[in-house]
């Protein structure tokens, strides 16, 4: 019975994957290809449950003792995990230093998406099964996914795969979806494991994806030797929430756009003090400006929710490359990010909600001290493990702590994704899509590149009084 599921869903999925090639795919049909997807994953593992159940019954028949069966088992472990080598493009290799090379070159000519990740030994397999391509027929106009009155949730219909399908058998490491809308308009949606990619990742893959497509070639080639600059070293798993394959539905998201003039008007507050106590004739930067003003709002919002103030950690992402000793190349391909962490007690918490300047110089120490840090990371490999590893297994620790408040930053306003150009002009618009996280602020650029687009995502219990913040009301547009 459930082979016969998987057979059916495989045979459905087969057949739209043929359809897109030739005449593209209606937005019910793209609908369905997911819905599929979902069946024939779900029909896997149950299928892989039950084969561990059978296995556990012969156990349980033959014993436990030192027996024939026993050292059987013992064995076929030993092969199974045993690796006398790999296939790259349906060839062996065996030798060490062919495996490097095949590895190497198999991840720089497909950007590393061919693979698929597996969740207990964490790995990504090069098994050659491909990133997911994919057309749809949107029946809609393109502005009516863009205007004012548009939901985030909205944008999640044009994605190739569910946003939460990152971690199972089947899940692709990459898949793109084009998307044409009645009024001839385009958008390509992306989707990209978290395992493999950081924002970083993403752009240097639309950089190298718009130049082969305009110039026949790599102009701009992804390097996928990350590494080689951070090894395993048997580290422990770390803590993680599970995220539903359906997402969690009290996670809420909004775009608040903070226009050039609102970006004065914030550096304007902050002048006079910023000049003198940051020791710095230069402005703050937008960004800077608007997580001091968001982070400012949902302090407020969790005061208001708990009735009282609570002690905070708030985290910005720094991204490695080119900042640390040797330095990790630009266009490097990874996770390649750090936490730097500011760390607030509750009574200091209660303070910075009606102290703007001061939670931005915070922010602003928290960032100089974080890019110092890049600089240890590779030469003094425990200060690099503290950073790495440790930081993140006390931010999850502290998420699940009902006294801490754990607040998330990233900068995704320089990585250039509205220069991205694959011969059909320029995008008007670059967003995210509606996403199961909770507690992060993300900064979108704005097409005249002098403004913020903030996608702030938190539980809508949190969002119910965030929103109503007077300063958020005032400043900006959704």
């Amino acid at each position: 019975m459930i082979s016969d599921r998987i057979e059916e869903s495989s045979k459905i999925i087969e057949e739209l994957d043929r359809k897109a090639e030739s005449e593209g795919l209606s937005m019910e049909e793209c609908n369905r290809r997911k819905h599929e997807f979902t069946k024939l994953r779900q029909a896997i593992k149950w299928k892989d449950s039950i084969l561990f159940q059978k296995a556990r019954i012969k156990w349980l028949k033959e014993g436990d003792a030192n027996s024939s069966f026993y050292h059987g088992v013992i064995n076929s472990n030993r092969k199974i995990k045993e690796i006398n080598g790999i296939q790259v493009h349906r060839e062996w290799l065996q030798s060490v230093q062919e495996i490097k090379v095949g590895i190497k070159n198999f991840f720089a000519d497909r950007f590393s998406s061919t693979g698929r990740y597996n969740k207990e030994k964490h790995q990504i397999y090069c098994n050659d099964d491909g990133a997911e391509y994919a057309e749809a027929e949107v029946d809609c106009l393109l502005e009516q996914i863009m205007g004012a009155g548009a939901k985030s949730e909205q944008l999640n219909h044009l994605l190739p795969v569910d946003i939460c399908a990152a971690d199972e058998p089947t899940d692709p490491m990459l898949a793109v979806q084009i998307n044409r809308f009645q009024c001839g308009g385009l958008a390509i949606a992306i989707c990209a494991s978290h395992r493999f990619f950081d924002s970083a990742s993403l752009g240097i893959f639309l950089k190298a994806w718009a130049s082969a497509a305009t110039n026949g070639e790599l102009i701009i080639r992804p390097n996928f030797d990350s590494h080689s600059y951070f090894p395993s070293k048997n580290l422990p798993q770390l803590i993680r929430s599970r995220v539903s394959r359906s997402g969690d539905k009290t996670i809420v998201a909004k775009k608040f756009l903070f226009d050039k003039n609102v970006i004065s008007v914030l550096r304007e507050r902050l002048s006079t003090e910023w000049r003198s106590k940051a020791n710095t004739e230069r402005p703050p930067s937008r960004v800077v400006v608007v997580s001091a003003l968001l982070t400012q709002a949902l302090l407020c919002a969790d005061r208001a929710k708990h009735g009282k103030s609570r002690a905070s950690l708030i985290m910005q992402a720094i991204n490695l490359r080119e900042r640390t000793i040797p330095p990790v190349p630009k266009h490097c391909c990874g996770s390649l990010f750090i936490y730097n962490q500011l760390k607030l007690t509750a009574g200091e918490s209660h303070i910075m909600e009606k102290n703007f300047v001061g939670i931005a110089l915070k922010l602003r120490e928290a960032i100089i001290q974080g890019l110092k840090d890049c600089k240890r990371i590779l030469t003094d490999k425990e200060f690099g493990r503290r950073v790495l590893v440790d930081s993140h297994i006390d931010a999850t620790q502290k998420s699940n702590n009902l006294d801490y408040k754990v607040i998330r930053i990233t900068d995704w306003s320089k990585f250039g994704e509205y220069e991205v150009d694959f011969g059909f002009g320029k995008p008007v618009w670059v967003s995210l899509a509606d996403a199961p996280l909770k507690d992060l602020f993300v900064m979108m650029n704005t097409k005249d590149n002098d403004g913020i687009e903030a996608w702030v995502y938190l539980d809508e219990s949190d969002m119910s009084f965030f929103e109503h913040d007077e300063d958020l009301r005032i400043l900006t547009t959704q």
